[in-house]
């Protein structure tokens, strides 16, 4: 009974022990086979009107106005390819990571949600409508921008990226945006 009192206490202790954080290097491999993380979406209804006559509408001096509404899905997020994360030298607990700022991933106008309100008989899918639905989309990029899409993004990249960090074992993670200084 007596040998197995010790190897008893032994496991003890081991069991109770936490476990060091596996080493940056590592970390960063599984979070970059991620890739994109898309953490932010916004969802914008646009509204487009084409006038657009045809040879033999102008003739008669008859036009056709269109109007449709379009959805376009805006998803911005971090690009984890460009992630670096170093071990601060006096604490093994605490990770610098810098990244690329959040940028736009995608925006894509929702097919299933084009609603035709008035147009020439026959003419859906007009030809113009996807050329207008394209011209419009810098401006859409430019409204979601303006909104904070792209701080959102990073704020929630950021807090994800923590949580997975924070469950390794680490204690405190120091963010630094390339472009700018240290964050949160």
């Amino acid at each position: 009974m007596k040998p197995l009192l010790p190897f008893a206490l032994l496991l003890l202790l081991l069991s109770t022990c936490r476990p060091s954080p596996p080493p940056p290097e590592r970390i960063a491999y599984h979070i970059k086979e991620v890739l994109l993380l898309g953490t932010y979406e916004y969802t914008y209804r646009d509204i487009i009107y084409i006038e657009d006559p045809n040879w033999l509408a102008r003739l008669f001096k008859v036009d056709h106005p269109l109007l449709f509404s379009i959805v376009y899905h805006i998803q911005a997020g971090i690009d984890l390819s460009t992630l670096t994360i170093t071990r601060h030298p006096t604490d093994p607990g605490h990770l610098i990571i810098t990244h690329e700022p959040a940028r736009i991933l995608s925006i894509d106008a929702d097919e299933r949600a084009i609603h035709e309100y008035f147009g020439a008989p026959n003419t859906y899918p007009h030809p113009r409508l996807l050329e207008e639905i394209n011209r419009r989309k810098p401006a859409v990029e430019q409204l979601a921008i303006s909104q904070g899409l792209l701080e959102k993004a990073q704020t929630r990249g950021h807090l994800l990226v923590e949580e997975f960090l924070r469950e390794a074992g680490y204690t405190t993670i120091e963010w630094h945006i390339e472009s700018g200084g240290p964050e949160g």
